[in-house]
C-alpha cells in the first residue's frame, strides 16, 4: 500500500497533469457565481424568466451536445477546449452589458455551446491522458484534484467578486472573462491526444456511439440514477442567493458564503479517492443523495439552515461527480469517447430542463424555500431507490463496440505518445 501511495504522489506531479491543473484553474466561476442571479433580478427578470434562461441553456445543450462532441472527436479534444474557452469568455463579458431578457437569452445560447464544446472533450482528453501517463483508475483522483485547485481559486475569487459586486454587479463578470482567456495559452501547451479517428469518424458513427452507450443496460440504469442526483442538486442552487438575501445577508456576505462553498468543495474534491476507498462506491452513491436531501428538507422549518444545507450539498456533489464519471468512462470505449460523454450530458440536459423549470415555477407559486424542500424530498426517495437496487448498476465490464466494428480504430491502451 505504501508503494502504491508513493507511486500516486509521483504521478500527481506529472508535467502534463500539472498543466491540466493550471488549465482547470482558468475554468473557475468564482467571480460571478455569488451574484449571477442577483444580476438577472436587477434587470427586472422574475424567477420564471430566470428558469426560462436556464431552460434555453439546457435546450441548447440538448441540441448541441452530440454535434459538438462529434466535432471534438473530429478536430481533436484540445482544439475543442480552445473553442470552449473563447466562447465562454465572450459570453461572460457579454453578461456585463446585457440588459434585457432577449439579450440574456442570446448569451445563454452561446454560453451553452461553450460548455458543449468542453463537456465531452475535457473528460475524454483527461481519461485518455491519465490512461497513458498514469493508470485509468486514477481518473477520479486526478479530476478531483483538478476540481480542488479550481475551487481554491474560486474561494479567493468569490470573496473578491462579492466586493466587486458592491461597486457594480458587472465587475465580477469582466474579471471572470479575463481569467477564462488566460486558459488559452495553457491549453496550447497540452498534448493533442489523437485517438486515430478524426478522418474516419462520421456523424453516423457518432450517433451509433451514443446509441451504444445508452443501450448498455447497466450503464443506462446507473446514468439515470447518477444524473438525477446531479441535476436535482444543481436545480436547488438557483435558490441559494434569494433565500440567503431574505435572511439579511448582503452581497459582500454572499461572496464570503460562496468562498466557503468553494473551500469546502475543494477539500472534499481533494480526498475523493480516500472517501471512495473508505465507504465503497455503493455507500458513496446511497449516502450522498440521502445527506443532501435530508439537509434540504430541513430548510422549510428553519430557513437559516439553508447555508449549512448548501455546504453539505456542495461537498457531497464534489465527491459524487468524479466518482460517477470514473464509472461512466470505464463503461465506454475510446472510439468516439467525447461524443459518448456528450450524449450523457444530453440526457442530463433533459433532466435539468425538467428540474429547473419545474422548481422555478414552484418557487414563483409558493416560495424558494418550498422548492428546495421538495427537491430534498425527491433526493431522499432517489437514495432509497439506490439503496435497494444498486445491483442493477453493473458496468464493470466496459466494451468498445465501435472499436471492434471499425477496422481503423485503435484502443488507447495500446498506443504510445
Amino acid at each position: 500500500m505504501a508503494g502504491f501511495r508513493l507511486r500516486k504522489r509521483i504521478g500527481s506531479v506529472n508535467p502534463t497533469i500539472l498543466r491540466y491543473y493550471a488549465y482547470s484553474v482558468s475554468t473557475s466561476v468564482g467571480f460571478y457565481t455569488p451574484v449571477l442571479y442577483l444580476l438577472f433580478l436587477s434587470t427586472g427578470l422574475d424567477f420564471t424568466e430566470i428558469a426560462l434562461l436556464e431552460t434555453v441553456f439546457m435546450l441548447t445543450t440538448l441540441v448541441g451536445e452530440v454535434p459538438t462532441g462529434w466535432v471534438g472527436d473530429r478536430i481533436g479534444w484540445r482544439r475543442s477546449l480552445l473553442v470552449a474557452n473563447g466562447l465562454i469568455a465572450g459570453t461572460v463579458l457579454g453578461m456585463a452589458v446585457a440588459s434585457s431578457l432577449l439579450g440574456f437569452l442570446a448569451l445563454h445560447v452561446t454560453w451553452s455551446l461553450g460548455y458543449n464544446f468542453r463537456s465531452g472533450s475535457e473528460d475524454a482528453w483527461l481519461y485518455e491522458t491519465v490512461s497513458r501517463e498514469l493508470e485509468a483508475d486514477e481518473f477520479a483522483r486526478v479530476q478531483g484534484r483538478a476540481r480542488s485547485y479550481e475551487l481554491l481559486v474560486g474561494t479567493a475569487s468569490s470573496l473578491l467578486g462579492g466586493v466587486l459586486a458592491e461597486r457594480a454587479l458587472v465587475y465580477p463578470f469582466i474579471a471572470a472573462s479575463a481569467v477564462t482567456l488566460l486558459g488559452v495559452p495553457v491549453l496550447m501547451t497540452l498534448p493533442d491526444i489523437d485517438a486515430a479517428q478524426s478522418e474516419t469518424f462520421s456523424y453516423r458513427d457518432a450517433v451509433g456511439v451514443v446509441k451504444s452507450t445508452l443501450q448498455t443496460p447497466g450503464l443506462r440504469r446507473f446514468l439515470s440514477y447518477f444524473l438525477v442526483i446531479v441535476y436535482l442538486t444543481a436545480a436547488a442552487n438557483v435558490f441559494i442567493q434569494p433565500i440567503v438575501r431574505d435572511i439579511g445577508v448582503p452581497e459582500a456576505g454572499l461572496g464570503a458564503i460562496y468562498a466557503g462553498f468553494s473551500l469546502a468543495s475543494a477539500g472534499a474534491s481533494y480526498v475523493v479517492e480516500d472517501v471512495q476507498e473508505y465507504l465503497g462506491t455503493r455507500r458513496v452513491f446511497v449516502l450522498g443523495p440521502l445527506l443532501i436531501g435530508g439537509a434540504f428538507t430541513t430548510v422549510v422549518l428553519f430557513p437559516v439552515v439553508v447555508i449549512p444545507a448548501f455546504f453539505i450539498s456542495h461537498m457531497v456533489k464534489s465527491v459524487l461527480t468524479p466518482v460517477g464519471y470514473q464509472l461512466v468512462n470505464d463503461g465506454i470505449g475510446t472510439y468516439g469517447r467525447a461524443t459518448a460523454l456528450s450524449g450523457v450530458a444530453m440526457i442530463g440536459s433533459v433532466l435539468g430542463i425538467t428540474a429547473k423549470f419545474g422548481a422555478g415555477a414552484l418557487a414563483d407559486g409558493t416560495s424558494a424555500v418550498i422548492a428546495v424542500t421538495v427537491l430534498g424530498v425527491i433526493l431522499v426517495g432517489t437514495a432509497s431507490v439506490g439503496s435497494v437496487g444498486w445491483g442493477v448498476f453493473d458496468i464493470r465490464n466496459p466494451t468498445d463496440v465501435q472499436t471492434e466494428s471499425t477496422s481503423g480504430a485503435a484502443d488507447a491502451s495500446g498506443e504510445t505518445d
